[in-house]
C-alpha cells in the first residue's frame, strides 16, 4: 500500500494470483487468476544461459627494487576489438596506462575488428605493434605490417633510457 502526499488518494495493488483457503473462499475480493499446486508436480532440470567470462591476460615488467611497473605489454584479443563492454573496459585501461609514465606495448595480430585509436588515421595494415614510451608521449612508434610480411623486430622499453630489441 502506498500513501501519497494527497492523503485522499490511496493506491491498492490487485494481485496476479490468489490463494484459496481450505473453506474454498478466495482471499481477495477481486481475483483475476487462481493458482492451484498440482500434488505430483516434479521439477524439470533446465540449463540457464550464463555470461561468458573471458580472462584477459597481459604482461607487466616491474623494476625489481621498487616493484614499480616499468612496461605493460598487451596482446589484443577479439573482445578488445569488438564494440561492447570488453572494448570499453580495455580502452579505459589503455587510457589509464597512457596517462602514466609506464611504457606501453600493444600487439594487434588480429585482422578482424576495429583498430585501437590513434590520431594518424588512414594507416592501412592488417597487423600493428604500438610501442609507446612514457617519456615521449604523445608520440609513439607504430609498426604496421600485413599478412604476407613477417613480424618486425621492435624495441621493448625496459626503462626510459634503455630500449631492448625483441
Amino acid at each position: 500500500m502506498y500513501e501519497s502526499n494527497d492523503e485522499q488518494s490511496l493506491l491498492v495493488g490487485i494481485p496476479d494470483v490468489s490463494v484459496l483457503s481450505k473453506a474454498g473462499k478466495i482471499s481477495t475480493s477481486n481475483p483475476t487468476v487462481v493458482a492451484v499446486a498440482a500434488p505430483t508436480a516434479e521439477p524439470i532440470t533446465v540449463t540457464l544461459p550464463m555470461p561468458i567470462t573471458v580472462r584477459q591476460g597481459y604482461l607487466e615488467i616491474k623494476e625489481v627494487a621498487t616493484k614499480k611497473v616499468v612496461t605493460s605489454i598487451e596482446v589484443l584479443s577479439p573482445v578488445n576489438k569488438r564494440m561492447g563492454k570488453g572494448r570499453d573496459a580495455y580502452l579505459m585501461k589503455r587510457e589509464q596506462i597512457l596517462g602514466s609514465l609506464t611504457n606501453f606495448v600493444e600487439i594487434d595480430l588480429l585482422r578482424s575488428g576495429k583498430h585501437m585509436p590513434i590520431v594518424n588515421k588512414g594507416i592501412k595494415s592488417h597487423y600493428r605493434i604500438l610501442v609507446s614510451r612514457g617519456q615521449q608521449r604523445p608520440k609513439a612508434d607504430l609498426y604496421a605490417f600485413n599478412v604476407q610480411n613477417k613480424i618486425p623486430s621492435f624495441p621493448l622499453p625496459l626503462r626510459a633510457e634503455v630500449p631492448n630489441q625483441l
